[in-house]
């Protein structure tokens, strides 16, 4: 598995909180009692996603510093 070093870990982080969102706005039109007791699940995942792409990151950007 060969590091993508154009990989933005910023980027990542953007293009899923729009997905969950998505999601979150749509479960507000569609449920707003429900919307509010998964908000806060949704804010939980938010930051989750994020610690999990900044790892992967970091990973990477190990896998790509020469080895001394």
């Amino acid at each position: 598995n060969t590091p993508n070093p154009d990989f933005d870990p910023l980027k990542e982080i953007e293009k899923e909180n729009k997905a969950i969102e998505l999601q979150l706005n749509l479960l507000r039109e569609n449920n707003p009692r429900l919307y509010k007791r998964r908000k806060k699940e949704f804010e939980a995942l938010k930051s989750e996603q994020r610690a999990r792409v900044i790892q992967q990151n970091y990973q990477r950007l190990s896998l790509l510093k020469p080895k001394q």
